[in-house]
């Protein structure tokens, strides 16, 4: 198995930022150039999309590991993520 390779940066993060937003809902596709992806909120009537980002395959892979190791982090404090069948599975 290839060993994983994160590229860090030093970047500083401000106490406040200029936008910020809840995110309950997202879509990602990709093209040979990189990754899309949509941020939404299903929460609001009707439910709406806020800010498309596009990534390179490096950064995208990266988000990757850097929230599987969080979500790991995290069910190992708070318990596993139950994630609710969908429609489809029902």
């Amino acid at each position: 198995m290839k060993e994983k390779s994160v590229i860090s940066k030093k970047i500083e993060i401000p106490q406040k930022v200029e936008y910020e937003n809840y995110c309950d809902f997202m879509l990602v596709s990709h093209k040979l150039g990189g990754f899309l992806i949509h941020f939404g909120q299903t929460i609001t009537k009707p439910p709406r999309m806020l800010v498309r980002i596009w990534t390179d395959p490096i950064s995208a892979k990266s988000m990757l590991y850097a929230l599987q190791e969080n979500i790991r982090k995290y069910e190992e404090k708070f318990g596993e993520i139950k994630i609710p069948p969908t429609e489809k599975e029902e």
